[in-house]
């Protein structure tokens, strides 16, 4: 009888060869990582850094990240902030109509709250994609006193710094003492906390702190915070509510270049996504979301003074107009 080789016939398999070719390799990157900043970062240089969202980012083309990259990046069938949503008993298609009528009256607080008149000035004008704006910061608390469905409750008066007390429960507008407005549409704090950390996330609003009493020192102050820490502290929020709301708040605007672009994108994004195209078609179902001509003509004519709030991309059974 022959006697079989020791040697690996060609082609075989050999555990040590494979062993040596999964070993773990290093990868280092770039020689342009410098140990020495990531160890001993000096905070006032930190903060000067990342002082909004496209530099938090890293986005240099913001026009194309908006145009391009927003319907890639934000996937309601995947997202964290829907998927929250949903553990908490709220849908998709009910969670969209939260974001965007956060979104909306936002946009509407960051512009003071213009009168009917002045608002349809406004619609007549050229709305380019890029258009620089000088918006009013929105405290949480104004935006919690008008939509939040739980704002009566006792146990969560802290949220509502930045607003002041009047009879008969109603808020007010903190700078000029006038009254908030009254809204059809609520939704509880969570979903407004979840809301606004997703339009943060993905650079829909922007977010700053504001300190009472406010002064030039502590506007300078806050404004050095760096931009990432501002929004993952608000995020917090999300997951236990103990922040303490005694002497500051947040505030919210909208993008102050690309507000036009970044409302127009959200919109297409989240209501194609959850909605889906109704019979292959570029509007949408109107029992769940309005078509955009009939948002135009909402907005054109819609009693903003003295009608309660309600945001006129979403549909529903008593008219607006």
């Amino acid at each position: 009888m022959s006697k079989r080789s020791n040697d690996t016939e060609q082609g075989a398999f050999d555990p040590q060869d494979n062993e040596t070719l999964n070993r773990v390799k290093r990868f280092n990157g770039n020689s342009y990582f410098s140990v020495v900043d990531w160890v001993n970062w000096d905070t006032g240089l930190f903060a000067e850094k990342v002082q909004g969202f496209f530099d938090w980012k890293k986005i240099e083309k913001p026009e194309d990240y908006f145009t391009i990259d927003f319907g890639v990046v934000l996937n309601p069938k995947t997202d964290t902030f829907f998927r929250s949503a949903r553990r908490h008993g709220l849908e998709s298609q009910d969670f969209t109509k939260v974001i965007l009528s956060v979104a909306h009256f936002v946009y509407r607080a960051a512009f003071d709250y213009p009168s009917n008149e002045t608002h349809r000035k406004v619609l007549k004008l050229p709305r380019p994609d890029r258009q620089h704006f000088t918006f009013r910061p929105v405290p949480f608390g104004e935006i919690f006193a008008v939509l939040g469905a739980d704002a009566k409750d006792p146990e969560l008066e802290f949220l509502l710094t930045g607003t002041g007390d009047a009879l008969e429960g109603k808020r007010l507008k903190l700078d000029t003492l006038t009254p908030l407005p009254t809204s059809d549409f609520q939704a509880h704090s969570k979903f407004l906390i979840l809301a606004l950390s997703l339009l943060l996330e993905y650079g829909v609003l922007e977010v700053w702190y504001q300190s009472y009493p406010t002064s030039d020192y502590t506007t300078k102050r806050d404004n050095l915070v760096p931009y990432d820490r501002r929004v993952r502290s608000f995020q917090e929020l999300i997951y236990r509510c103990d922040t303490n709301f005694d002497e500051s708040t947040f505030c919210f605007t909208p993008q102050s270049l690309y507000s036009n672009l970044a409302w127009r994108v959200l919109v297409t994004t989240v209501t194609q996504a959850v909605a889906g195209r109704c019979c292959g078609h570029s509007w949408f179902d109107c029992s769940v979301f309005n078509c955009p001509h009939i948002v135009e003509c909402i907005e054109q004519h819609f009693d903003y003074e003295h009608q309660p709030y309600w945001c006129p991309v979403i549909h529903r059974d008593q008219p607006l107009i």
